[in-house]
């Protein structure tokens, strides 16, 4: 029986998909080329999604480019997307795909738009959107660790650390927030030069 989560790849619920593959392994042929399947939809996001997880941004922002051509509405591809570029440091080109996402109230496009834009320099602007995102979603520790960074870049380091501790009331076992505090205090102690 398959559940919600371990079932297979959707783009191999098709019988007609399945067939060759299931073929192939009963006759011990080779398997068939993956290009021999038509590609839809579902096909280029799961791609995009096997994409993340070896870290080569540049493949993973094409397969998810591909889904995004595909469906352009779509959140996920549209999240997908975002975050490869941003992986590749493409802030500026990550936000329209982000502004999609985040229009599906998934706390992942926002989080990540907030994080796009302190990276663009928007400290204050970072800091309001992940506090919003804060309100809407109080388990999620996150945007309080961005927004920890955006605080330590102003250099208030006593603000930083006192977000950090929010932190540590969602997550108490938070080693980011533990290893901040640490440095951020020592950074307190130092005089003023």
């Amino acid at each position: 029986m398959n559940n919600i989560f371990h079932g297979p790849p959707r783009y191999l619920k098709s019988r007609d998909r399945l067939r060759p593959l299931v073929k192939a392994f009963i006759d011990g042929d080779e398997m068939p080329e993956r290009t021999s399947f038509k590609e839809g939809f579902p096909e280029a996001l799961h791609r995009g999604h096997v994409r993340y997880w070896t870290r080569n941004p540049e493949e993973w922002e094409a397969r998810y480019r591909d889904a995004v051509n595909l469906r352009p509405e779509s959140p996920t591809a549209n999240l997908g997307l975002g975050r490869a570029l941003i992986r590749r440091d493409d802030f500026a080109n990550a936000l329209p795909f982000l502004i999609t996402a985040k229009k599906s109230k998934l706390r992942e496009a926002a989080f990540y738009f907030a994080y796009a834009i302190r990276k663009l320099g928007f400290l204050e602007e970072a800091i309001a959107l992940h506090e919003v995102s804060n309100r809407k979603w109080p388990g999620y520790a996150e945007p309080l660790l961005d927004i920890s960074m955006a605080r330590s870049l102003q250099n208030n380091f006593s603000e930083a650390i006192k977000v950090l501790n929010r932190v540590l009331d969602i997550d108490p076992n938070n080693k980011t927030a533990k290893t901040r505090i640490k440095i951020w205090s020592k950074e307190l102690k130092q005089p003023k030069t």
